[in-house]
């Protein structure tokens, strides 16, 4: 097992167990630190969202950085790696003596209720896909709104399963 794998089995981890860690709708520094990392241009209609500055909050406090151009060796993360107008939304990585030795392609989803929509209606192979969202709760007698609970689950739509949901 390597040391990359252990470090994103640890994020993954502490997502599945807070998913409320995504939810956070408080992140405005974040959103214009990702939203700058992409640039300017005509091609950037999709500004970040609140999930996607939580996802990079959550990764910063477990030890990855927005990867700078002369990245020599540690672990980071990119955002919206392909273009804003395409799958994948992360992706961490490893970097030893300025070359990727490890990678994982991210794409989030969140929705309100339990549905997702995908971007070209499938899923992309060897992506982690986190799904968040919602769930509601049959309704408890005596209270007027039905009880909550978040839900992360996280997926390799690959080969294997790094973590799975419950």
């Amino acid at each position: 097992m390597s040391v990359f794998r252990d470090k994103v089995r640890s994020l993954f981890g502490y997502l599945q167990t807070n998913p409320s860690k995504l939810e956070d709708k408080c992140h405005s520094e974040m959103k214009s630190k990702l939203n700058h990392f992409c640039g300017k241009g005509q091609g950037l209609g999709n500004k970040c969202n609140d999930q996607e500055a939580c996802f990079a909050v959550v990764c910063e406090a477990h030890g990855w950085q927005l990867r700078p151009e002369d990245a020599d060796e540690g672990f980071y993360y990119t955002y919206q790696a392909r273009g804003t107008q395409r799958a994948i939304d992360f992706q961490l990585m490893y970097i030893e003596g300025g070359e990727v030795i490890e990678s994982i392609d991210i794409d989030l989803k969140h929705g309100d209720k339990e549905g997702f929509f995908l971007n070209d209606g499938t899923f992309l192979t060897n992506v982690v896909y986190i799904l968040s969202f919602t769930r509601l709760l049959p309704r408890v007698k005596g209270q007027r709104a039905c009880p909550r609970q978040q839900i992360c689950f996280i997926e390799n739509s690959g080969e294997g399963v790094i973590v799975t949901g419950k």
